[in-house]
This record gives structure tokens, sequence and C-alpha cells, in this order.
């Protein structure tokens, strides 16, 4: 076929609408990843003293919020945590920056039980978890691109998408363009729990520009880890808006940690 027929054919679909459109719009980082969260000595004597060290470094570009008390050993059995030997260094983690992605540690003097834990056992399994709490946000850096018409100058609208993720939480948004002015098509925004810990309480989202959008902010509870937003971006002039969505969640990790006591 003649390349200029080809050509013709492309532009006629651009202006018709009829092309759909996919749009990875960016990441908001990699998420709050755990790095270390080790003992000294894995294998212990009883009664024996070591310390548990959990190295945590945070790769969210967006707003990320996570202090030292929300940093916590639980499950930790009859495994003995020495009072207020906890130390971690920074208190607080900032956002990543560029090439720069902030790290937190935290230890823990703890002392391994007694010997009537390991009493009639060559050696005996221990297990204690790493809990960790923080706040979040996955945005859009790529807008989605919404051309409002008039109802009577659109012949057919196409769907067109933008997703935006971390280690955490996946969020696309959906809707059809060109949109009418009078009646806008549904804009849908969906997030999924995609990392290895859990939502706490409800998802917010938030929307810009904020003047399109007279039912934003909105939150959700998830159901089954996912949440589903249906919205109307309203405007009263022709033309396209760049439009842009905020998910705000908490998260909890729990990482576990496995240890051996054993008789001497």
């Amino acid at each position: 076929m003649d390349n200029k027929i080809i050509l013709t054919a492309i532009l006629a679909l651009a202006a018709s609408g009829c092309m759909d459109s996919t749009n990875p719009g960016g990441g908001s980082g990699n998420g709050i990843q755990v790095e270390k969260f080790s003992i000294t000595d894995d294998t212990l004597n009883p009664n024996q003293k070591t310390v548990i060290e959990a190295k945590i470094r945070n790769y969210n570009k967006a707003p990320t919020t996570l202090n030292s008390e929300n940093i916590t050993l639980f499950n930790t059995g009859q495994l003995k945590v020495q009072e207020d030997s906890k130390n971690c260094n920074p208190k607080k983690i900032s956002n990543s920056d560029q090439d720069i992605n902030p790290v937190i540690r935290c230890t823990w003097n703890v002392e391994a039980p007694g010997k009537s834990f390991i009493e009639g056992f060559d050696s005996k399994p221990l297990s204690v978890k790493l809990q960790i709490r923080y706040s979040s946000t996955v945005e859009n850096n790529q807008p989605l691109k919404i051309n409002f018409q008039n109802m009577s100058e659109i012949k057919e609208s196409s769907p067109i998408k933008t997703t935006a993720s971390n280690n955490d939480l996946k969020m696309s948004i959906e809707t059809q363009t060109p949109s009418p002015v009078t009646t806008p098509e549904t804009l849908t925004v969906k997030t999924a729990n995609t990392g290895v810990g859990s939502i706490k309480g409800k998802i917010k989202i938030k929307c810009s520009p904020e003047k399109l959008f007279s039912e934003c902010p909105q939150e959700k509870t998830p159901i089954q880890d996912q949440t589903r937003f249906n919205l109307n971006a309203e405007t009263e002039l022709t033309g396209t808006q760049n439009i842009f969505i905020s998910t705000h969640y908490k998260y909890e990790k729990n990482p576990n940690l496995d240890i051996e006591v054993v008789n001497n």
C-alpha cells in the first residue's frame, strides 16, 4: 500500500476519535521497602542477648509519612525485648528525591528465653514480626487529556486510559474522549492492592483541576483490596483539559524473622 494512503488512514482515525489510547502515566516510586530485618545471631543459646535490626528504604517520590513510632516488633512470644532499647535513626523518613532514596534504621536489644523453653529439645524455633505502618500517595505524573466538545461536533468517542503505581497500590483512570460539554463521559478511577502488605482504612482520591469535579474528593473502603470511583469532569468550555488524580492510603507491612534457640 502506498505510504501516503497509510498516513491518510492514520490521520483519519485520529481525527474521528477511533484510536484507543492507553498511557502509562508514570509511577510515584517503588514504595516503602524493608531491605533488612535480621538478628545478629539467628541461633541463640538460652538467655543469650543480641540485637534485632530493621533497615527500611523509601522509594516513593509522592508524599509518604513513616515515623519511628510506627515501626514496632510484635508477636515476640518468649523472646524478651528490652524496654526502651528501641533506637531509630532518623526518627522520620523523607520522600525519595531523584536518585536519593532515604533510609531509616531501627535496632532493639533482645534476650532469648531461658532453659525451661528449650528443656527436652535439642533446638526450638522462635519467630518475631516487624510492623510498619505508613501513609502514602499514588498519582499520575502524565495527565489524562480529555477533549471537551459540543455534542453536535462529536462523531465518535474512543476510550483513553492512564495508570500509575508503586509497589503497594496500582491506580487506573479511564474515560472517553472527545467528551460532550453538556453530558460529560464518566471518568472511572480504580485502585488495587498490588503489594505484600494490607491497606488500612479507607482510600481517598483527590482530583485536579478541582473546579471540574464537584464529587471529588471522595473516599471508600476497599472491597477485596480494590476500589472503584465514578466521576464526572464538568466544564462549560470546549477544549482539552489535563486531568490528574491522586490516591491517598494507609498501609501496613509485617515481615517475619525466624530464630532458633539451641540447647547448649
